[in-house]
């Protein structure tokens, strides 16, 4: 179950190369209803989107941010 979820979270993730492959599909198929599914598809979506915002906004997260105004001052 969980090979297949991660299956097809990187397949998702990476769509633009590898067009979700078929034999991904018949494997979350598988394991996983239509709406669970849908549910693990957004989820993947929503994360994917919120990696994508963060990566162009330049976003640094909150326990780095102390290290780079040290690094900045020097």
């Amino acid at each position: 179950m969980e090979r297949a979820a991660l299956s097809w979270t990187e397949s998702l993730t990476l769509v633009a190369q590898t067009h979700v492959p078929d034999e991904v599909f018949v494997e979350v198929k598988k394991e996983f209803s239509e709406a669970e599914i849908v549910d693990l598809t957004y989820a993947v979506m929503a994360i994917n989107g919120w990696n994508r915002m963060a990566i162009s906004m330049k976003v640094v997260p909150e326990e780095n941010k102390a290290t780079m105004k040290k690094d900045n001052a020097r």
